[in-house]
């Protein structure tokens, strides 16, 4: 009880250092604490709804109907109060009296849905099906009121069928995370049908839905498993509402991780600045070290007796940083408005409150660590003397007290990335930045020693202080350089991937992506272009298989997805638990590259051939651990086919052309059955809806996606998430910021008796003072340019090698960034010694 009193009436004594410490750890752990409860509020906000959400306990679904038999398992396995309900969810067109057209979103239901949540319409009444399930009516989202110039009494053309509009929905509880792409229509499920829109090969998807009142989420997921593994297509999927809230919040989660990784910079950058802070404690504190020891306080003792204070100031930094998430979470949660339908309510939990507690303490500790390791070589008649205990030579002791605040950050990466691919390679990324930043500013400030007998005499003695004292110089500048790496980093890479969708003269991006077209409509729909003056380009088909074999061992489809699982095995189980559309083509097209193995010869002969040939793209072969001369079995509607991996193909994903994850060689799959997707080139937007509408009008079940309206609304979300990263990365500038102040603060303190010695000779103010803004600013300056310009090769590799798309140079955001940095760095470093130099003459040798 004691120690702890001793402790905290030293921090008392010691306000300043204290302040600057907890402002900065504070501020570091902030981003951290608001990402974690912003995480949680989403997931339970979601869980919370998820039930309203499905619309039951309990489902399974698959890109067709569902068949008696499979029906029957589920039902074998579930209790005799079971209630079911089935729905058919699938996109397609659909027209007004004016033959304007829109794509949406179709969703036929029949009268116990939902069983959870209300469909409520504008008027306050709440969706009811059966009432209206024998006659053909819609209930329709407002947007389409806006964009098809109807509402209440009109009718929609879907498919073959009219359909009244008998309502317009304003609140949806079963709305998860929209992309807005297309807006949703209601209708009876048995006046689906009616639409003809059903036709082999379209894409749709058949559910199959539970209440199942009485049980648990626990038994719920065991009912999961057990049904699971009764069905050996992977294309069935089986599920309950957490299952489905999980893969609705994934787009969020996805941009969680990333900020988490921003926020694990913030936080590196903060213990920086909070090691050196305790570093100069230390040294000041060496009297009350030597009064210690000479009391008979042993080194141990001592050691504690210092660990508890920063274990006082971890507390206090974390208690800051919640104060502060409340201030940064509202920022946060504008990402959700344009992806969720409701509002996330900002929850601080006490698991929350429980992890920063622990983040804290223990970063405190690790930071604290090697320094205090250093106490041992600490002798009392060196700190009577007022000397520097320093250690000499190799220290092991020092070197391993280091790797703990190493594991700590790799398994912190690790946890907030989800991931061990993306946490190792953060944390390779990040502490080989950190030892290039630092050689380069040994480098450059070593080399502007040649500029010593420069005439301005402030500029002179910074250059003299940034070679003597090196340790300060480093410290500095790897802190704001690695602010700078990603503060550039971010809108580099946004720019990037923004100018490649934009461009369609040099990504070719089409006007038009067509997808469910039937075989027999393959010829009717080019004469419409024809008339149009259009061709159709890229046309491929497309067949619905599942694989069965292995190099003739049976395909693993996995257990399903659970919630321990990494990002790399719930990717993995995602894809094993899938059907697989299948394509033929005789030659890569201009979107795809073969990056090993061999084209295919030319269409497969039974006479010359063994096996038919496959290629596959690379990034799904590696997910699904799939190589060159691997033999895959297919079937097809009860029809094994067999092929042998030839070639592995990087596709160009952001053409937006009909890309496939496998192609079969010609000749193989040509009598199989099949529908088609195709492109239109692009076009201005009046001969586009004319083209739409026609096409609605005469091949109703063709759907069409405007291409231009996914890159509009992939830009969107693209600029969302940069400036949530960009909010983060602004944290870490702060973070910067408050090292220089300390370090500046320091200096100044640390060198009253010099200036003291230069103002008794002569020395004006604003020359003592330009030499420590001369200092701080020139490494500002340096570390944010080297920052800056790491962060232009680091894009460039992700865009080269991660996104394989045109690298663009964004200079504004540099240049930007630096005079800020400059500037801010003018304003911190004038107020960190403005105090010291502002005492007199006689104060100062005091």
């Amino acid at each position: 009880m004691k120690l702890f009193k001793y402790s905290f009436l030293e921090l008392i004594n010691n306000k300043g250092f204290c302040f600057l410490f907890i402002l900065n750890l504070g501020l570091g752990l902030a981003g951290f604490v608001a990402l974690d409860g912003f995480k949680g509020s989403i997931e339970n906000t979601i869980h919370k709804r998820s039930k309203a959400v499905l619309g039951a306990d309990f489902g399974l679904s698959a890109r067709r109907a569902l068949t008696k038999a499979e029906v029957s398992i589920v039902e074998s396995h579930l209790p005799n109060n079971y209630q079911e309900t089935k729905m058919v969810e699938m996109v397609s067109m659909v027209a007004n009296k004016d033959k304007s057209s829109r794509l949406v979103q179709l969703k036929a239901i029949q009268e116990h849905y939902p069983f959870y949540g209300e469909v409520l319409l504008e008027g306050g009444t709440q969706l009811e099906v059966k009432k209206y399930q024998n006659r053909p009516v819609v209930w329709i989202y407002p947007e389409l009121v806006r964009q098809l110039n109807t509402g209440k009494g009109e009718s929609l053309k879907i498919g073959d069928q009219f359909f009244e509009v008998v309502g317009v929905i304003a609140d949806d509880a079963a709305a998860g995370i929209t992309t807005n792409m297309a807006p949703r229509i209601y209708l009876p499920f048995e006046q689906l049908q009616k639409t003809n829109l059903l036709k082999k090969g379209s894409i749709a998807w058949f559910s199959q839905l539970y209440r199942l009142p009485g049980l648990n989420d626990s038994e719920l997921n065991d009912l999961k498993d057990k049904i699971f593994d009764k069905f050996e297509e992977a294309e069935i999927r089986v599920f309950t509402h957490k299952n489905a809230s999980r893969q609705m919040a994934e787009l969020l989660s996805r941009l969680n991780d990333f900020l988490g990784l921003a926020s694990m910079v913030a936080l590196f950058l903060a213990s920086i600045g909070a090691a050196f802070l305790f570093r100069s404690y230390l040294q000041k504190s060496r009297t009350s070290i030597a009064i210690l020891m000479s009391l008979g306080a042993s080194r141990l003792q001592t050691f504690f007796f210092y660990l508890l204070q920063v274990i006082l100031l971890g507390f206090l930094s974390c208690v800051l940083s919640v104060v502060l998430s409340f201030i940064i979470v509202p920022g946060l949660g504008g990402l959700t408005q344009e992806l969720l339908p409701f509002d996330i309510q900002y929850e601080l939990s006490l698991n929350t409150i429980f992890v920063a507690l622990v983040v804290s303490l223990l970063g405190s500790v690790l930071i604290a660590l090697p320094l205090l390791v250093r106490l041992r070589n600490i002798k009392i008649s060196m700190l009577v003397r007022d000397q520097q205990a320093r250690a000499h030579g190799f220290d092991p002791l020092f070197i391993l007290s280091l790797l703990p605040a190493i594991v700590f950050f790799y398994i912190m990466s690790f946890w907030l990335s989800n991931s061990f691919q993306v946490g190792s390679i953060f944390t390779i990324l990040f502490f080989v930045s950190c030892l290039v930043l630092s050689g380069l500013s040994l480098l450059l400030f070593a080399g502007l020693e040649k500029f010593m007998d420069i005439k301005n005499l402030s500029l002179r003695w910074a250059i003299r202080d940034l070679s003597r004292l090196r340790g300060t110089t480093v410290v500095t500048f790897v802190t704001i350089g690695l602010s700078s790496l990603l503060l550039n980093l971010i809108p580099q890479v946004q720019k990037t991937l923004g100018t490649e969708l934009e461009r369609p003269d040099q990504s070719k991006l089409p006007s038009l992506f067509l997808f469910d077209i039937q075989e027999e409509q393959v010829e009717p729909l080019e004469n419409i272009l024809k008339n149009h003056n259009l061709v159709l380009d890229q046309i491929s088909p497309t067949i619905r298989a599942r694989l069965v074999e292995i190099n003739g061992e049976v395909f693993d489809k996995g257990k399903g997805i659970g919630k321990s699982l990494t990002r790399e095995e719930e990717r993995e189980m995602r894809f094993r638990n899938r059907g697989f559309n299948l394509s033929y083509r005789s030659q890569p097209s201009d979107a795809e590259t073969i990056i090993e193995g061999s084209p295919f010869p030319g269409p497969f002969n039974e006479q010359r051939d063994k096996i038919p040939q496959i290629s596959v793209e690379t990034r799904f072969a590696d997910r699904l651990n799939f190589k060159i001369n691997d033999v895959l079995k297919f079937e097809i509607e009860g029809v094994p086919v067999e092929g042998k991996i030839v070639n592995l193909r990087r596709v160009e994903w952001t053409s937006f052309q009909p890309n496939f994850f496998v192609q079969f060689q010609p000749g193989v799959l040509e009598v199989a059955p099949k529908t088609f997707i195709a492109t239109i080139p692009n076009m201005d937007i009046e001969k586009k809806h004319r083209l739409q509408d026609s096409l609605v009008e005469e091949l109703p079940n063709v759907s069409l996606v405007d291409v231009s309206r996914i890159v509009k609304r992939i830009n969107e979300v693209i600029v969302q998430m940069s400036w949530a990263l960009g909010f983060m990365t602004i944290l870490s500038l702060l973070s910067g910021f408050v090292v220089i102040y300390s370090m500046a603060n320091h200096q100044a303190r640390d060198r009253t008796w010099e200036i003291g010695l230069m103002k008794s000779l002569g020395a004006q103010f604003h020359l003592i003072r330009n030499q420590f803004l001369w200092q701080f600013c020139l490494v500002s300056f340096f570390a944010m340019f080297i920052g800056a310009l790491l962060s232009l090769i680091m894009s460039w590799i992700f865009s080269s090698y991660i996104f394989e798309s045109l690298w663009v140079f964004a200079w504004e955001i540099p240049l930007l960034s630096i005079l800020f940095a400059v500037f801010g760095t003018l304003i911190v470093t004038t107020l960190a010694i403005r105090k010291s130099l502002e005492k007199p003459t006689s104060h100062l040798f005091s």
